[in-house]
């Protein structure tokens, strides 16, 4: 839509910009004709430079949108399993009020928290993150807050153990960090969702180069 956008508004100019010649011409009998030509060698520069700066932007554009597919392709795996590594994290958070104070019950609900938190190995750098801008829906950013949700989840589980859940938190503090986990993981849920989706959807339009793209200019 941009891209059609764009090419309006270039033929608008263009349009505008003819009208305006044609005008001169027209009211220019007494003029000499090196007037005319300096404006007519005006208007063809201005013409060119239209369609020199359109076609780069095409070009930068598609160039974009062919390494964000790419990126999207390596990262597919990765999101696919911390998308179910999350869900499964936040189904053993929800069943947290089913062990009913039993102690031994929840040092091993804790260190299972913990190993699920650990294992979803969602590690994606700023570069490729910066690479998937291009993508719809906003999917740079939905992974980057996915990331920084699952990051604070395993921050405040911090390195303790279960026993320093059971026996230094009261009640009302294991109740606390289980329920901002649970949201936490939540969110990353729903985020990692449409990112999975996202991702699938732009790595099949495009398993392979289609003939003539390069990276370079």
């Amino acid at each position: 839509m941009r891209s059609i956008g764009r090419a309006l508004l270039v033929l608008l100019g263009l349009a505008l910009s003819s009208a305006v010649l044609l005008y001169v011409i027209l009211n220019v009998q007494e003029k000499p004709w090196q007037d005319i030509l300096t404006a007519l060698s005006t208007f063809t520069a201005a013409v060119v430079a239209l369609w020199l700066g359109v076609r780069q932007q095409v070009r930068d554009r598609r160039q974009d949108m062919l390494r964000a597919t790419l990126v999207a392709a390596f990262l597919l795996p990765r999101i696919d399993t911390a998308n179910s590594r999350v869900r499964r994290l936040h189904n053993l958070l929800n069943r947290y009020d089913d062990l009913e104070a039993d102690r031994s019950a929840e040092i091993a609900w804790f260190e299972d928290v913990k190993g699920t938190t650990l294992a979803i190995g969602l590690n994606v750098t700023l570069d490729q993150l910066q690479a998937l801008t291009p993508l719809p829906d906003n999917c740079a950013f939905r992974l980057a807050r996915a990331t920084a949700l699952i990051d604070e989840i395993a921050r405040t589980l911090g390195d303790g153990r279960g026993e320093y859940w059971t026996d230094e938190l009261t009640a009302d503090n294991r109740s606390t960090f289980q329920s901002f986990w649970s949201k936490c993981a939540l969110e990353a849920q729903q985020l990692l969702f449409h990112i999975n989706l996202n991702c699938k959807a732009v790595a099949g339009e495009r398993s392979a180069l289609a003939p003539g793209d390069t990276w370079g200019t």
